[in-house]
């Protein structure tokens, strides 16, 4: 999910690591730096809870 919630990065932009919309990373860049690349720890990350069990 972007920082902004401009975008979810599934669908067509699963292999996006910048939003489309407002530029944003994706990834927590200072331990994507640190890990030199290996580590992607998402900036933000969106939840749904299916209607059917609540019902």
């Amino acid at each position: 999910m972007c920082i902004n919630s401009c975008a979810a990065f599934v669908g067509p932009y699963a292999d996006y690591d910048m939003c489309p919309e407002c530029g944003q990373h994706r990834f927590d860049q200072i331990k994507f730096t640190k890990s030199n690349g290996r580590i992607k720890n998402p900036r933000a990350v969106f939840h749904t809870i299916p209607i059917g069990p609540q019902l």
